[in-house]
């Protein structure tokens, strides 16, 4: 089955297929807190999105929140910092191509196990910051979504009224 899914990820040359292969892999290593076997297997995806420039940004954030959750459940908080913040780079580099707030609400998570990293380590003034920005995330995630859900409420009223005029 494992080398079936591999053979066929080979003929598709799909990236985000591989990455749901290797995670996939991980989660009973994980599920065991066998992190060491998980990290060995994730490395390799970490190398190939790291040397490859043409992969779609959402894939190295995706490795690099995953790799980081394995280090952080393994007690390797400094390199959980470290690739937290690589995801958060990824995410700062690209966001600008997709306007409105892009892909900066998945951050707020991320900034909130920062903030728990560094409470852990007794960094106080990285676990506010990061915690402040999480906080500011999640305000600017809700004040959008209540102007979307405005915006359906008003084109769905306009539609019926436009529906009960013609009727």
């Amino acid at each position: 089955s494992y080398n079936k899914a591999i053979a066929l990820n080979a003929e598709l040359e799909d990236i985000g297929h591989w990455i749901d292969i290797q995670e996939a892999l991980c989660e009973p290593f994980m599920q065991s807190k066998q992190y060491d076997k998980a990290i060995t297997i994730y490395q390799d995806v970490r190398e190939k999105v790291e040397e490859d420039e043409t992969i779609f940004w959402y894939y190295k954030y995706r490795v690099y929140v995953f790799m980081a959750d394995i280090y952080h459940k393994a007690g390797e908080s400094d390199e959980a910092i470290v690739l937290y913040e690589r995801a958060l780079g990824v995410v700062e580099k690209w966001k600008t191509s997709f306007g409105l707030m892009s892909f900066n609400w998945q951050c707020a998570p991320i900034h909130e196990e920062l903030s728990n990293i560094h409470k852990k380590k007794g960094e106080s003034q990285k676990a506010l910051f990061h915690q402040n920005k999480a906080d500011e995330l999640e305000n600017k995630s809700q004040i959008i979504e209540k102007y979307l859900a405005a915006i359906g409420a008003t084109v769905a009223i306009s539609s019926i009224q436009l529906v009960l005029v013609g009727a």
